[in-house]
């Protein structure tokens, strides 16, 4: 059986052009790699972007947060400050009221003090240690019956030692709320003087001496002295 060749002739320029397609093909799909590559890196960039805006969000967020509760835990230790001191002064005020209410039952007892005219008390107190002194001086009327307005003075002097010698200080050579010697007095149950007093440097008051006498309804006088003591406070009492 005898074999029969086909000869096929190609032209030159055929083979150059399917040579061509062939790496247009090869170049279109490597540059679309490449731009699928660029494209998923933008993408990637994008969204670490987008997640470290989040992220900073956050962030911000949470210091805000802190920052306010920060704001609001200092505000709140100052309202908790704010309660305790009020609280402390409304003991303190309640404590020196119930003081002055027992000082004025004290003040308003018959069985305490016989009839008549009385001193009740001459008190001191300071803060520290200043020169500078509180004092009040208490006098009082009891009567079994209707207790009539008394008019009168009343004298009150602080002896003591001054450079080894003995001296003495009517109260108003010693404190501005006692323009005079003798102090007015007008009352129908008790009278408070109070003010402030300094004493003279070298000064080491010893003892006080008070003085009162009524004019009206009648004439009557009372002394007595006190030792000095300087107290932590006064009581609160008012006519």
């Amino acid at each position: 059986m005898m074999t029969r060749s086909v000869v096929v002739q190609q032209h030159p320029r055929r083979h150059w052009r399917r040579a061509g397609w062939i790496a247009l093909l090869l170049g279109i799909g490597f540059l679309g790699g490449i731009w699928f590559s660029i494209k998923a890196g933008f993408a990637s960039v994008d969204d670490s972007d987008a997640a470290a805006r989040q992220l900073r969000q956050e962030v911000s967020e949470l210091q805000q947060w802190r920052e306010d509760h920060m704001t609001r835990r200092d505000i709140d230790a100052k309202a908790l400050e704010m309660v305790r001191s009020e609280l402390a002064s409304q003991h303190e005020t309640i404590a020196e009221l119930e003081r002055g209410i027992h000082l004025y039952k004290s003040l308003m007892s018959p069985a305490d003090f016989a009839e008549g005219l009385h001193i009740h008390s001459v008190e001191f107190t300071r803060e520290g240690q200043s020169s500078k002194y509180q004092f009040r001086v208490l006098v009082q009327q009891q009567s079994a019956g209707k207790n009539p307005t008394i008019t009168g003075i009343l004298r009150v002097w602080v002896a003591g030692h001054e450079n080894g010698q003995e001296a003495e200080y009517n109260i108003s050579k010693l404190s501005k709320a006692v323009p005079r010697d003798d102090i007015r007095l007008r009352f129908r149950y008790f009278q408070e003087i109070t003010g402030e007093l300094l004493l003279p440097d070298g000064f080491a008051p010893q003892s006080v001496r008070a003085l009162v006498t009524s004019i009206r309804p009648r004439q009557e006088e009372v002394a007595k002295q006190f030792p000095w003591a300087v107290q932590e406070r006064i009581g609160y009492v008012r006519q």
